[in-house]
C-alpha cells in the first residue's frame, strides 16, 4: 500500500514538474526554476509532508538524481576539454 502511493506521489509530482517545467520555458526560464514552482505550488496540496520519513526520503533521492542525470546530459566533450578556460 505504501509503495503504490509512493509511486502515484511520484508520478503526479513529475507530470506536475513536466507542466510547470514547460511553462517556465516559454518564459524563457529554465526547468529547474518550474520543478521549484511546481514544488512549492502543489508540495502542500499532495500532503507530502505527512509521509513518514522513509517514504520523504525515497522522493528525495529520486528527484535528486533526476537533476543530476539532466545536468549530466548537457556536458559534452566539448565543453569539458574547454572548461578550465572558460570566465
Amino acid at each position: 500500500m505504501v509503495i503504490e502511493t509512493v509511486i502515484l506521489l511520484i508520478g503526479i509530482a513529475l507530470a506536475l514538474g513536466f507542466v510547470v517545467g514547460k511553462t517556465t520555458h516559454h518564459f524563457r526560464l529554465t526547468a529547474i526554476v518550474g520543478y521549484i514552482v511546481a514544488g512549492i505550488l502543489f508540495g502542500p496540496a499532495l500532503h507530502i509532508v505527512e509521509l513518514c520519513y522513509y517514504e520523504v526520503n525515497i522522493i528525495v533521492n529520486f528527484t535528486l538524481g533526476l537533476i543530476a542525470f539532466i545536468i549530466g546530459g548537457s556536458f559534452t566533450i566539448d565543453f569539458l576539454n574547454t572548461w578550465p578556460h572558460r570566465c
